[in-house]
């Protein structure tokens, strides 16, 4: 692996650092948007296409 040069300030890292402590660890609009066309019968996933991505983790 390359050594890796940053031209950031341990300010910049400070700002970062918070604001994604600030971000919500689950994106309700994500959920919601799934949600809503879960219940409108318009969501459907294939079991395989599922069981793929979960093994893929």
């Amino acid at each position: 692996m390359e050594n890796m040069h940053t031209t950031a300030s341990p300010d910049d890292f400070d700002l970062a650092k918070k604001a994604i402590s600030a971000a919500p660890d689950i994106r309700t609009d994500m959920v919601d948007d799934v949600t809503s066309r879960i219940n409108a019968g318009g969501y459907n996933i294939s079991v395989t296409d599922l069981a793929d991505r979960i093994l893929m983790r």
